[in-house]
Parts: C-alpha cells; sequence; structure tokens
C-alpha cells in the first residue's frame, strides 16, 4: 500500500495525463517531415487502423506486473534496442522469440518464481539520435532515425523522413504482434522449453 508521503506526492505532483497529453511537451527528437500534408495523411489513417494490443492485454500486463510489485514474479524484457523492416521474418522473430523464452527459465530455474516476459519486439523501428544530422564520405546528411522515418542508405534522398514509412511501420509490428500471438498461443513455447 502506498504511505501517506507517496499519495500526497501522486495527487499533488504528478501531472495529469491523457492520450493527447504527449502532445504538449517539447519532442526534441521528432523528425522534420517536408511534405506535412502526407504527413497529416498517414496520421489519420494510422488513427483509423485497429490498436496493435487489446485493452484486455493491456489489463491482463498489469495484473501480472502488480504481481511483481508484490514479489510474487519477476520480470525479464528482452528484445532490440532499435529493429530493422528486414527483421519482420518468421526465422527472425522465431529466434528472437526463443531467447526470451531461454532466458526465463534460467530465471524461473534459479529464482522458483513465475516470470513476466516483456519483449522489445514488434515496433522498435524508431531510433533517436542526438544530432540531427552527420556526415558520412564528407556529405552532410540527415542522420537515420530508423525504419520507421528514413532509409539507413547513406544518401541525401533516401534520409529525407518518409510519413509512408510510419504506415509500413504499424503493418510490421501487426505482423509480427500476431505470429507471435500465434506462436505463444500454439504450442511454440511447448516446444522451445522441451
Amino acid at each position: 500500500p502506498l504511505g501517506l508521503l507517496q499519495a500526497v506526492f501522486l495527487i499533488y505532483c504528478v501531472p495529469v495525463r491523457s492520450p493527447s497529453s504527449w502532445r504538449e511537451k517539447d519532442a526534441k527528437q521528432q523528425p522534420q517531415y517536408p511534405d506535412k500534408k502526407q504527413l497529416a495523411e498517414c496520421v489519420a489513417t494510422i488513427s483509423t487502423l485497429p490498436p496493435l494490443v487489446d485493452a484486455r492485454e493491456v489489463k491482463r500486463l498489469r495484473n501480472l506486473l502488480s504481481r511483481v510489485h508484490k514479489g510474487e514474479m519477476l520480470i525479464l524484457q528482452g528484445g532490440d534496442c532499435a529493429e530493422r523492416f528486414s527483421d519482420c521474418t518468421q526465422k527472425i522473430i522465431q529466434i528472437k522469440l526463443r531467447i526470451l523464452l531461454q532466458m526465463s527459465l534460467v530465471l524461473i530455474w534459479g529464482s522458483r518464481k513465475p516470470v513476466v516476459r516483456i519483449g522489445r519486439i514488434a515496433g522498435q523501428y524508431g531510433k533517436p539520435r542526438s544530432k540531427p544530422t552527420q556526415i558520412v564520405e564528407g556529405v552532410e546528411m540527415a542522420s537515420f532515425k530508423g525504419d520507421n522515418v528514413n532509409a539507413l542508405e547513406a544518401s541525401k534522398e533516401a534520409r529525407i523522413p518518409d510519413p509512408k514509412r510510419l504506415l509500413e511501420g504499424y503493418f510490421r509490428s501487426s505482423a509480427t504482434l500476431n505470429y507471435i500471438r500465434a506462436l505463444t498461443s500454439g504450442g511454440f513455447a511447448d516446444l522451445v522449453l522441451k
């Protein structure tokens, strides 16, 4: 349970958040899309698509995290700092999931506690940079900000932020999540853990 000081802090010091409150914050790592109309169209399209994560999954995770807080479970988070669209393949997804499951076995065996597995996968397509530009072979160009924004190819044209990549990121995230759900509900974990 929360102590009195923690409760007071939460009531008076933590700002109220809403789904759009992030728009009020200073976003220092945002790409500068040259075609604002195309960006607005892509964002509008994404806003009509189904959510990548269902509310029941969020509720289930919250319940599991409350058990972690009580000391009944452990957390294992694994995955890549930044994914590439080319990582969205059957083989790579299976390898990443297998590693996460095998790592959790070590934790379960050593701690004798169940483990909440959190995969940093299926959407880590953005890559923040400390500088908006970089010099490649003497040519200054936009920094690579991840497949969700621009291309890794070292050319000025490829590094222009492209809002259509946001849509591709959504669909690759969706494909990866659906495949992971199919694997975990279809016995993949049983095969890996045997």
